[in-house]
């Protein structure tokens, strides 16, 4: 039985830098996916559920409700349920999403 899933990220980001988006767990309590992005790049989204974004590479535009701000490497954040999120990407870069509850209603935003 296995009791956990294990990666490293320093690894992991180059070797899925091809990839869109890819996921590393989707569990019954938490799904992690990670997005690249490339300058101009926007990905808007409303969650039911908390979301953690931490950027792990490039620079990007971070938009909550109405407040705006930057989130750069190593930056980490704590998004509340049904918070609308507006991620524009600035330099390329990599960000890790961790969704709680793994499958609660999201929805798009334009």
């Amino acid at each position: 039985m296995r009791m956990a899933d294990r990666f490293n990220i320093k690894q992991l980001i180059p070797e899925r830098a091809d990839q869109l988006s890819f996921h590393m767990s989707s569990q019954d309590h938490v799904r992690i996916q990670f997005h690249n992005f490339s300058p101009g790049q926007t990905h808007a989204f409303s969650f039911d559920g908390n979301v953690i974004l931490t950027c792990y590479k490039g620079t990007f535009r971070l938009t909550l409700g109405t407040d705006e701000q930057a989130l750069t490497e190593f930056d980490q954040i704590v998004v509340l349920p049904a918070t609308p999120v507006r991620l524009e990407c600035q330099s390329a870069g990599t960000v890790q999403f961790i969704w709680s509850p793994p499958f609660a209603k999201t929805s798009a935003i334009a």
